[in-house]
């Protein structure tokens, strides 16, 4: 029968070595990992992409464009009253002319014509109002650029943002991931010792227990960073997530 101090003696250099072998084990975990990470783009250049890429700048801009179109249809409104007018007539005029005999007799007269002339017509309310509608145009398109930059300045805050939210949920992820596999080592530790009768089943039960919680943590932080990964792509209208 193994004294107790033996088994304890045992039982700590079995640690020892497990905990040898786990460093190399942690290494290459962290290592496999490195999958659910992204290597991020300098800041600047995220933001470059948000102004480009952006669905919600885009919208903005199709709103300024057609603002800018509208202004120039309402300077140039008057031509519509302005055009060719072409007209073509022709007609026969017979004369009835009596013979020394006394008869009547016919002769065709025909006459052709044709008038061509450009003509210009204006409204009275589009002579009095038109340098109005011009205004309103250029007044809805500077709100339309303002506009625009006010939902740039917003989406450039929601970027910066999610960017940082996005570094600090992958430092959380290596922190559970590195607790999740010191987890993994005691469980396949506890489970040899367990059966080698070293340990009872409580102990075991409780090692095991730590470990399922360590593994939902760090899946929940791994949900957490492609969240914060996904909402940045759709704000920026593009993909980041290229892998380190």
């Amino acid at each position: 029968m193994i004294s107790s101090y033996y088994k304890f003696v045992l039982f700590f250099g079995f640690w020892l070595g497990c905990l040898t072998i786990g460093h190399a084990q942690i290494t290459a975990a962290d290592t496999a990992q490195s999958s659910d990470l992204v290597d991020l783009p300098p800041l600047d250049v995220i933001l470059t992409w948000a102004r480009e890429y952006s669905p919600s700048v885009a919208a903005q801009g199709a709103i300024v464009d057609r603002n800018k179109f509208n202004v120039k249809s309402q300077k140039h409104a008057w031509i519509t009253g302005f055009g060719p007018e072409v007209q073509l007539s022709s007609s026969n005029q017979a004369l009835i002319v009596q013979q020394p005999t006394g008869e009547l007799q016919a002769f065709d007269n025909y006459n052709n014509g044709y008038r061509a002339a450009l003509t210009l017509q204006l409204s009275i309310y589009d002579v009095l109002n038109r340098k109005n509608l011009v205004g309103m145009a250029k007044k809805d398109l500077e709100t339309a650029i303002q506009q625009k930059e006010i939902v740039a300045q917003e989406l450039s805050s929601r970027v910066v943002s999610y960017y940082y939210a996005i570094q600090a949920a992958q430092r959380i992820l290596v922190i559970k991931g590195q607790g999740r596999q010191m987890n993994i080592l005691s469980k396949q530790a506890a489970e040899k010792d367990f059966s080698q009768g070293i340990i009872p089943i409580t102990e075991l039960a409780r090692i095991t227990d730590l470990y399922t919680r360590a593994a939902e943590e760090y899946e929940v932080a791994r949900q957490s960073l492609f969240q914060n990964i996904r909402t940045l792509e759709l704000y920026i209208g593009r993909k980041i997530s290229t892998k380190p």
